[in-house]
């Protein structure tokens, strides 16, 4: 089975395992340490488990990062964007038309053959 996600204090080799708290759950996805944290008033606004939730409704800032980064290098080069059909007999909607489908009974020259 899966191990359970846990930290253990470096000075004593001997202490249990626990669930990583919200501030080291924000540092692992590559957010600030406190960043969940509202403080009003002197009084946190949200509880443990609400930052929790919070933290584990997120994306990773690295992950995210590292998918757009091709993306990112393909509109510095100034090409437009393509769109793709991911399956032969998918649908694609340009300009307010359908192209590309099985349906497609237009035969203009500037739709590409999926």
């Amino acid at each position: 089975g899966r191990e359970p996600l846990g930290v253990r204090s470096t000075t004593d080799l001997e202490a249990e395992e626990r669930a990583p708290n919200a501030d080291e759950r924000e540092a692992i996805l590559g957010f600030p340490r406190g960043h969940t944290r509202l403080v009003e008033g002197g009084e946190e606004r949200f509880a443990e488990g609400q930052r929790l939730k919070l933290v584990g409704n997120s994306f990773s800032v690295q992950v995210v990062a590292h998918l757009l980064a091709p993306l990112a290098e393909h509109t510095k080069e100034g090409r437009p964007l393509e769109l793709r059909a991911l399956r032969e007999d998918a649908m694609l909607v340009r300009m307010d038309r359908i192209i590309g489908g099985e349906d497609d009974e237009d035969d203009n020259e500037n739709d590409k053959d999926w």
